[in-house]
């Protein structure tokens, strides 16, 4: 049977901790990493713990007076990142083009002086976030503007057993046989109460979750009664996709970001990770899964 349901997770004024204690075992946090409530489920045994996942901390670059891009990062080694993203760009060629870098951890900023060409970069960019998706992802700053004051929120009562859960993770892992052959592509799927009714696969996890989006808009289902289920992680992106679709539950055979779990208790979504076989973690809101005695 479940415990009490965890709280919805570590606030954010709450101070960090060093270390967590893992069924067990003692895990050092770093300052990419954050402690979370969970319920960890292994058949039909629920046992309320704690998780550690990866923390996902915007980093806005700045050439000068300009900003350039925001990228969703670990929040490891911001100098570098900036550096060599400019770099991977076009924008800047050699170390001898960069007068300083200076990192703002408070604004969450990385400020290079450098000399680049002012007319290259008005052609290149313009503000943007580049988010942690393969293929570089982008979202738009009034999704996330649109969240924080409460405009996204999803209030389904929407539920699915946990053994459904299970079976449905099972056969998803292994339904693509694009990913068999190539090993090159992730997936995405939208479940109802009995069966998978669309499932899309592209190289990027955000272009799997906008076909799905785009299916859902021309197909005319009840989002509020369907739930998400990707192959890749449950990052801020995947978040945001799946709350401007209206959809209570993502599953999702790898882990959640902190960020991502952030915004998920800012919209009402039930996120479980770590869907494999007859386990699995959930995040938030378990009470969109139900749990049932064996027998």
């Amino acid at each position: 049977m479940a415990k009490a349901s965890p709280s919805p997770g570590t606030p954010k004024n709450k101070p960090r901790i060093n270390s967590v204690n893992v069924f067990g075992r003692e895990f050092i946090l770093a300052e990419t990493t954050a402690s979370r409530r969970v319920l960890v489920c292994r058949n039909q045994d629920v046992t309320e713990t704690q998780a550690v996942v990866v923390r996902e901390q915007p980093l806005t670059i700045r050439l000068g007076d300009r900003e350039l891009v925001t990228l969703l990062t670990d929040g490891s080694h911001p100098d570098e990142l900036a550096l060599g993203f400019l770099h991977n760009e076009g924008l800047v060629d050699t170390a001898a083009q960069v007068r300083s870098v200076r990192v703002d951890p408070k604004r969450g900023e990385a400020l290079v002086d450098a000399n680049v060409d002012d007319t290259l970069i008005g052609s290149v960019y313009g503000k943007r976030m580049v988010t942690t998706g393969c293929g570089k992802g982008s979202i738009f700053y009034h999704v996330l503007d649109a969240v924080k004051a409460g405009r996204v929120r999803v209030t389904s009562d929407f539920a699915l057993p946990l053994a459904y859960l299970y079976a449905q993770g099972t056969h998803l892992a292994a339904s693509s046989d694009t990913y068999r052959k190539s090993r090159g592509v992730h997936g995405a799927a939208l479940l109802d109460e009995q069966n998978i009714v669309c499932f899309r696969e592209d190289i990027g996890r955000h272009n799997a979750l906008d076909k799905l989006a785009g299916w859902l808009l021309t197909d005319g289902r009840d989002p509020a009664r369907l739930a998400l289920y990707t192959t890749g992680r449950v990052t801020s992106e995947v978040l945001l996709k799946a709350g401007r679709m209206g959809l209570p539950i993502i599953l999702s055979r790898n882990m959640p970001t902190d960020m991502a779990l952030q915004l998920a208790e800012q919209m009402g979504l039930t996120v479980v990770g770590s869907l494999r076989g007859t386990s699995c973690t959930i995040f938030t809101f378990p009470e969109r899964v139900v749990f049932t005695e064996e027998k």
